[in-house]
């Protein structure tokens, strides 16, 4: 009987990006949320800024627009979703019942935190939509301070080669 009262409160303990995406605002997945979350850093800091886009705050609006991931589609979810009343009631009643986790930042002091890293050649036991849908139960996240860009591009300092970039970069040398 301890164990499960125990569990029962170790659930009510919940990461910010989780309880952002658990408040099922429209547009809002799990990306999303984590976007907020890391955006914004706490809970006290994005429910404050929810509440001043529902009023129309143009100045929140554009720091709102500013983050990584972040449109006009979710900024109008968002303040639709904090101006109804109904939906005030219940997000005060769920924070009395959880605590609410501050939201892990990324590292800035790491190696690669702010370089823009290219795979090239052939990933191969990886299809190649699967590195896009980190999120998902199947594949663990990128480490903090990492962010997947789906372009390549010239500015790039880092190139990690798998075998058939490799294989294609020799017999490019070998035609001349």
């Amino acid at each position: 009987m301890r164990n499960l009262f125990a569990a029962i409160e170790e659930r009510r303990r919940i990461s910010l990006e989780r309880f952002i995406y658990a408040l099922g605002m429209r547009h809002v997945g799990e990306t999303t949320a984590l976007a907020l979350a890391r955006g914004y850093g706490s809970w006290e800091a994005f429910h404050e800024a929810c509440l001043k886009v529902a009023k129309g705050d143009e100045e929140t609006i554009a720091e709102m627009d500013a983050l990584d991931q972040i449109g006009d589609t979710v900024i109008m979810s968002i303040k639709a979703y904090f101006g109804e009343s109904h939906n005030r009631r219940h997000r005060r009643a769920l924070t009395k019942e959880v605590t609410i986790l501050d939201a892990e930042q990324p590292k800035s002091h790491s190696a690669i935190a702010g370089k823009t890293v290219v795979f090239t050649g052939a990933l191969e036991k990886m299809s190649v939509m699967r590195p896009r849908r980190w999120p998902n139960d199947w594949a663990p996240r990128p480490p903090l301070g990492v962010e997947e860009d789906g372009l390549c591009r010239r500015r790039s300092r880092r190139r990690l080669e798998t075998g058939g970039g490799q294989e294609a970069r020799r017999r490019g040398a070998d035609r001349g």
